[in-house]
């Protein structure tokens, strides 16, 4: 029931917040959905919020049968956004995502990768991922398992980024969760933070608006941290400083 409440529940939401517009239009935010084995369509409420509080209808996106049907929702929309994942997961929904990347690249949309969806944007422009134990020597622990009550560890952000920009230049702190990471970042990217241990946590295309987060800002600005709602925000309208709009 709670599936099925989630894209009024989203409406409703961006009612309320005085969402940004385009000719009069409400800007819509797909998000792909995560597509469990047991065939239910979830999607995590947090980031329907979050897009919702940022101005934008989020509108939930489910794998469709007919790729000219995925296309014409990409048509009529302004941003994408790709996140999380479900253990034991098939390659299927991968592909879906990779797919949804790349139609939205090529349309000029933003494109917004969060956590599992950084690694499936970085995949579909050609690079790679891997456990964090196999990208770097000495891993952190990434993987926050209380329920994103905290901030989990720090991160170095590069000077113009939007990171920085957002959250602060040079060190600061956000959430995490997330078993693996950036391995081969995928030509025309710019890493623009870092874990202590080196691990990639945010990037940035030069030339298209399309950026990732290996954290969860959406989790932040829901708990209350207007910088993470306001990156959020500044992702989605494509804001990115390597060469977004």
């Amino acid at each position: 029931m709670r599936n099925v409440l989630l894209p009024a529940l989203a409406i409703l939401l961006s009612a309320a917040c005085g969402c940004a517009s385009t000719g009069g239009r409400t800007k819509v935010a797909l998000i792909v959905d995560s597509c469990s084995t047991n065939g239910q369509i979830i999607v995590s409420r947090g980031m329907v919020n979050a897009v919702s509080m940022a101005g934008f209808l989020p509108v939930i996106l489910p794998k469709l049968a007919d790729t000219n049907h995925m296309d014409e929702m990409v048509a009529r929309a302004d941003a994408l956004v790709v996140f999380g994942s479900i253990k034991g997961e098939a390659d299927e929904r991968y592909r879906f995502e990779r797919y949804m990347v790349r139609k939205a690249a090529e349309q000029g949309l933003p494109v917004v990768g969060i956590c599992n969806g950084i690694q499936q944007v970085n995949v579909a422009f050609g690079g790679t991922y891997a456990r964090n134990e196999k990208v770097v020597e000495r891993p952190l622990v990434h993987r926050q398992n209380v329920n994103w009550k905290w901030l989990y560890h720090e991160i170095d952000a590069k000077p113009g980024s939007l990171v920085a920009k957002y959250l602060g230049e040079g060190r600061t702190t956000v959430n995490s969760s997330h078993n693996y990471s950036l391995a081969r970042v995928a030509d025309g990217f710019e890493v623009t933070a870092r874990a202590p241990d080196g691990v990639v946590e945010a990037i940035e295309h030069r030339t298209l608006p399309v950026v990732g987060f290996q954290f969860h800002p959406e989790h932040m600005a829901v708990r209350g941290d207007e910088r993470a709602l306001a990156l959020l925000k500044a992702a989605l309208e494509g804001k990115g400083c390597q060469g977004g709009r």
